[in-house]
């Protein structure tokens, strides 16, 4: 499956999570990447722990706010299989780092803001 078919088929996972970090950005919450980037790792780290039946790891914020964005985003996801989460998070992990390291701290945010 290409990245846009897969985009496509999971929208109603990545819409929501991309327009909450959006809607922060533009409050002025989330200042830049590497807030999300902590909290996609740290999905990424308990659903592959759940697809694994490893232990499920405590995350590590440096804020209230990014716990609560993790904790929201799961509660988005609570419908839809680990396996299809895991590959979602993956996907966002990703745009999250490339879109970084190619524009800046504030990238990513930048990138996803243009679609919301």
């Amino acid at each position: 499956m290409s990245k846009l078919q897969f985009a496509h088929t999971h929208k109603d996972i990545l819409q929501p999570i991309e327009a909450t970090a959006v809607l922060l950005y533009k409050q002025g919450k989330i200042n830049h990447d590497h807030v999300l980037i902590r909290i996609y790792d740290a999905l990424y780290a308990y659903y592959r722990a759940i697809n694994t039946n490893f232990p499920i790891p405590t995350p590590k914020f440096n804020t209230s706010l990014e716990l609560s964005l993790y904790e929201s985003i799961k509660e988005i996801s609570q419908n839809h299989k680990p396996k299809t989460m895991l590959d979602c998070i993956m996907v966002l992990r990703k745009s999250a780092h490339l879109w970084n390291k190619e524009h800046g701290s504030r990238g990513y945010l930048n990138y996803i803001s243009q679609f919301m």
